[in-house]
């Protein structure tokens, strides 16, 4: 597994179904068909906070799992995900940042 963040995990992932990074979108449930380059921001700057798409090159050629898809998946909606800001604290975390930058005379 090579997550951007974590690599030398490759073990585990040789005996999980490995799709190639190229067809790799077709594995993604509800028709959704992530392209490459989605693919490849995934496993180097992850969603969410930090999650990654777990992958491992073999030959050259760089794979992923169906199961890392999943885990990757399951991730993003884990109970331990931060909640996202209310409107309200998206203003009030914005007026912060002004003042803070108003004092300094920027």
């Amino acid at each position: 597994m090579e997550s951007g963040r974590d690599p030398g995990g490759t073990v585990g992932m040789m005996n999980e179904d490995l799709v190639l990074f190229s067809e790799a979108g077709a594995a993604f449930p509800a028709g959704r068909n992530p392209s490459p380059a989605t693919l490849h921001r995934w496993r180097l700057k992850g969603v969410c906070g930090g999650v990654v798409l777990e992958t491992v090159k073999i030959g050259g050629a760089r794979y992923t799992s169906r199961q890392a898809i999943q885990r990757f998946i399951a991730r993003q909606n884990s109970s331990e995900q931060k909640p996202e800001l209310t409107a309200e604290e998206r203003r009030a975390r914005s007026a912060a940042a002004r003042a803070v930058l108003a004092g300094r005379g920027i």
